[in-house]
């Protein structure tokens, strides 16, 4: 009898989960924008400019400091270079993912991917903000509390999160609180386990973890505006400097022959 009021729910929680996702594309675009366009200078630099500097200082027996020889060594063999990191990334990228299949393994690795500074963090929000919205949903759906952890759990998308809810689920089974318990695990976070204890206290469970997952969606999002604040102006010095290394590594061996010719 509370079929349309569970479609309304899970639509909304659709429409959430598409507005963030818009929000953290919106966030990166820039930065990756930035990314791609040095990069392309770079590419340009490393395969075109490099080698016809290379070929000038051969011709004119200069003499090349240690930073243009690398610079040069790494351009005339960058084919090979790349061909030799996108194998690796490709072999670990393969390894990952056959891994993830392994049960124990994929817990190890999830687990892994929500310590990685600052960008685990970041996961772990989203984590846990999508599992307590789940949670808090089928609750209020009518679904009961041992079932609904099982689905969360099931619907998690991670390894270690899934393995959260279900130390909660068995705690429920075993008639203990769920607060007690939610404090005892590091990922779910003090502000949760503040929340499941109020929905303890006053009935209100799903009302609290719906609460307590629109806190976590917030900080995610003010965690993602402050790495892309940060992240803009890094990525424009790095860029800079790999530019001023170019020019140094091509100006120092013209600097050092005009100085031996004076």
């Amino acid at each position: 009898g509370r079929l349309s009021e569970s479609l309304t729910l899970v639509a909304e929680r659709y429409e959430r989960r598409e507005r963030l996702r818009s929000k953290i594309l919106s966030a990166l675009a820039y930065p990756a924008l930035v990314l791609f366009f040095s990069l392309a200078v770079l590419l340009v630099m490393f395969v075109f400019v490099l080698p016809k500097f290379h070929g000038i200082f051969a011709r004119l027996k200069i003499p090349m400091p240690a930073l243009t020889a690398k610079l040069f060594y790494v351009s005339g063999h960058l084919p090979l270079i790349l061909s030799f990191l996108l194998a690796c990334v490709s072999a670990a990228a393969g390894a990952i993912w056959g891994l993830r299949r392994v049960p124990g393994a994929r817990l190890a690795i999830d687990r892994l991917r929500l310590k990685v500074p600052v960008v685990g963090a970041l996961r772990a929000k989203a984590a846990l903000a999508r599992s307590l919205r789940s949670l808090g949903l089928l609750l209020k759906s009518g679904v009961p509390l041992l079932r609904s952890l099982e689905l969360s759990a099931e619907t998690s998308h991670n390894a270690a999160m899934a393995r959260t809810l279900m130390e909660l689920h068995d705690a429920a089974s075993r008639g203990g609180g769920l607060a007690a318990r939610a404090r005892e695990l590091a990922l779910l976070q003090p502000v949760t386990a503040t929340l499941i204890a109020a929905g303890e206290q006053t009935g209100k469970m799903d009302e609290m973890l719906l609460r307590a997952a629109e806190w976590h969606e917030r900080a995610l999002d003010e965690g993602i505006k402050r790495l892309t604040s940060v992240l803009e102006p890094l990525l424009i010095i790095a860029v800079g400097l790999a530019a001023a290394i170019v020019v140094a590594a091509i100006f120092l061996p013209i600097l050092q022959a005009v100085r031996s010719l004076s």
